[in-house]
């Protein structure tokens, strides 16, 4: 819900989110049951914008967002269940022809009710920026960073930061190629970090103004180089509709 008085821009939001974890067959040794660690995350915010001018707003948001397990009680016999408050501060632009998007400094505090789980803390930027430099060429900015749920009893939270850029390339009046790469960082509480890059390759073939066949490559590496790590490569196809 967005209102505008002046030059002053205010919006309030409100969402839902549901996390399910499936099983996982361990062979020999049973399933692993991890209905403990499926959660909701509602929230609110409220969000206070100034235009400067019709290119640049100026924002302040605070957004609360408690986590509420469906089992209260998880496997090591810990309450999971948090308040979570993020404040961000930052820039939207939208300059028509270059330029749009926003990016912005975010600060997230997540309070634990099991009195065994130590608080978490994170400073991070949240941005998506679109740069268009030709008609027929953008490119995607991206960040992002938040506190992740944990199932290690010694961690209540894990640190998460992401970033990454997409290129779309127009070849042809029907096809288009797009291409990324992206790396991320998580880090659980000081004994462990995961390191996970990333490269992509895309292209959407338009057979109808509304009808678009793709295909994709995705290679993903998880700490690479160590014993923990693994890489995955994943191709991909399908029909993408556009109204």
């Amino acid at each position: 819900l967005t209102h505008q008085m002046g030059r002053i821009v205010a919006q309030a939001t409100a969402a839902a989110t549901w996390f399910k974890f499936g099983d996982v067959n361990l062979g020999a040794l049973g399933i692993e049951d991890n209905d403990d660690r499926d959660y909701v995350a509602p929230s609110g915010g409220l969000r206070i914008g100034y235009l400067m001018s019709e290119a640049l707003q100026p924002f302040a948001e605070v957004t609360y967002s408690p986590r509420i397990h469906d089992q209260r009680v998880d496997r090591n016999g810990l309450v999971g269940d948090s308040q979570g408050v993020v404040v961000r501060a930052g820039l939207s632009v939208n300059d028509g022809a270059k330029w749009s998007g926003e990016v912005a400094a975010r600060y997230e505090y997540r309070d634990y009710e099991d009195a065994l789980l130590n608080n978490q803390s994170a400073l991070g930027m949240d941005a998506n920026l679109t740069w268009t430099p030709t008609a027929i060429t953008s490119v995607v900015l991206s960040a992002a960073s938040q506190i992740e749920e944990s199932s290690d009893p010694l961690v209540a939270g894990a640190t998460a930061w992401s970033a990454g850029a997409v290129v779309t390339h127009q070849l042809r009046d029907n096809l288009t190629a797009e291409a990324g790469v992206s790396v991320g960082k998580t880090d659980f509480e000081g004994i462990a970090d995961e390191t996970t890059i990333g490269t992509s390759l895309g292209f959407a073939y338009a057979i109808h103004r509304e009808i678009q066949l793709i295909a994709g490559y995705d290679f993903t590496a998880q700490n690479p180089g160590e014993a923990s790590g693994y890489e995955e490569h994943r191709l991909s196809t399908g029909v993408r509709f556009q109204l």
